[in-house]
């Protein structure tokens, strides 16, 4: 993946939405600057933050982002705490009508300390619509007995 991909298929910024890991439907907003460097796109999501607020954060997290004509991922670290990582994996819709696309986030839970799997929103624009966000990062019952049948998680498209 070179540096063109990054420009020419993202934004260097997205916005990246996933609920709060405190048990409620907290939605944290945080933001993903995608930035080219001649061999790979570098990725620094800063966690629930929005932007033009860097001096109102201390979850900062740096890697790479990987980007193919099918898929988006990325995989970064806490800066200052290497045991806290984030991964994001999710398809791209060959027609993107809405600038979002959904997909799994994997971490770690400091509740437990212990892996941890949710969905997960990225958009070209911020998200202000608490009800659409809701309904995007909500896991919906085809995806629940999909889990059960299978033993895997499977994002559907149910609208």
């Amino acid at each position: 993946v070179g540096s063109e991909m990054c420009i020419r298929d993202r934004p260097p910024r997205l916005y990246f939405y996933i609920y709060r890991d405190r048990g409620a439907r907290e939605v944290a907003c945080s933001y993903l600057d995608v930035i080219a460097q001649p061999d790979r796109c570098q990725a620094v999501l800063y966690y629930d933050q929005t932007p033009g607020e860097t001096d109102k954060t201390n979850l900062i997290y740096l890697g790479e982002a990987f980007v193919t004509d099918t898929t988006f991922s990325f995989l970064v670290t806490n800066y200052q705490n290497q045991l806290d990582q984030m991964y994001f994996t999710s398809s791209r819709p060959y027609i993107n009508r809405n600038d979002y696309f959904v997909g799994f986030w994997v971490g770690l839970t400091f509740e437990s300390v212990a892996p941890v799997c949710m969905k997960a929103v990225i958009s070209e624009r911020p998200i202000t619509d608490k009800a659409e966000l809701d309904e995007r990062l909500a896991v919906t019952q085809n995806e629940v007995n999909y889990f059960r049948k299978k033993s895997k998680f499977l994002l559907q498209n149910d609208g």
